[in-house]
């Protein structure tokens, strides 16, 4: 059998490294880890921050610089284009457009909050953020294409304490309950501002394989279209990944199995696993 090795001298170093530091006044709270344990490490010590209680677990979001702030695509991209002032029409015309022309989903009976999250998973711009209760998936979306000239990060979240400030009730909540059992294209067309102003954290029916494989959860921005991170900074920390701590993070999704058909589970992506594999 191998012999397992301890190595002194990183622990004391990866002890340093896990503990949060606040931003700026008034900002998030961030570690940087230079290993995966320290990674561990310092999720526990965001679970402790951000006040989780007994039984409430974070929501992961795994990013590939740490420079981006929780900020939904549609928001970032309507600015990054030089039209705020179009965000409205520019949302209504992506979500009927997509909702009319995807005709795989017509026959499934699904509402529009379901067309929304199959929106989501096949990039078309939202108000909504991708999160998943699973680390390990947020580690391999954190480290999926960096190199030593990115900064990835995974990003915590207590979206408990989230819902909490915003909705004033500490619980998830589904979809169609966030205003009096609106489908989404009713809230779309309505006149006037969103029914909430800080975003939400809410609970879909994980009807899509890939929402399911990933253990996908959302949150939806309202009226406000500030970052996440800008709006509500005390229910979210980051965890900044060093190259080593990259290196060592995909070793774990290697030897945890969490491969790309695992968290993409489609035969596009079984065949690029399988000639990935075959180093063709």
């Amino acid at each position: 059998m191998p012999r397992l090795k301890r190595n002194w001298k990183r622990p004391g170093r990866m002890m340093a490294k896990r503990r949060l530091k606040r931003v700026s006044k008034g900002a998030h709270s961030s570690a940087e880890c230079d290993s995966w344990l320290a990674v561990t490490q310092a999720v526990q010590a965001c679970k402790k921050a951000l006040g989780l209680a007994d039984g409430e677990e974070p929501w992961f979001r795994g990013s590939k610089e740490k420079s981006l702030r929780l900020e939904p695509s549609l928001m970032w991209r309507t600015r990054k284009a030089n039209r705020e002032h179009e965000l409205d029409d520019i949302e209504q015309d992506l979500f009927f457009e997509f909702q009319a022309r995807a005709r795989e989903l017509h026959e499934r009976g699904f509402s529009d909050w379901d067309f929304l999250f199959f929106m989501r998973h096949h990039e078309v711009p939202t108000r909504i953020l991708d999160w998943t209760e699973s680390l390990g998936v947020a580690a391999y979306f954190a480290t999926l294409g960096a190199s030593p000239s990115t900064a990835p990060c995974i990003w915590v979240l207590n979206p408990w304490r989230l819902n909490e400030k915003g909705r004033g009730v500490r619980d998830g909540i589904q979809p169609k309950y966030l205003y009096r059992e609106w489908d989404y294209g009713e809230l779309l067309i309505a006149p006037g501002a969103w029914p909430w102003t800080t975003p939400l954290a809410i609970y879909p029916l994980q009807i899509a394989e890939r929402m399911r494989a990933q253990r996908s959860w959302f949150t939806i921005h309202g009226q406000s279209k500030e970052p996440l991170d800008a709006q509500v900074p005390q229910v979210v920390a980051r965890i900044d990944l060093t190259p080593n701590a990259v290196r060592e993070a995909r070793q774990f999704l290697a030897d945890a199995g969490l491969s790309e058909y695992q968290l993409f589970p489609d035969l596009d992506h079984l065949a690029m696993e399988l000639t990935n594999r075959a180093r063709l």
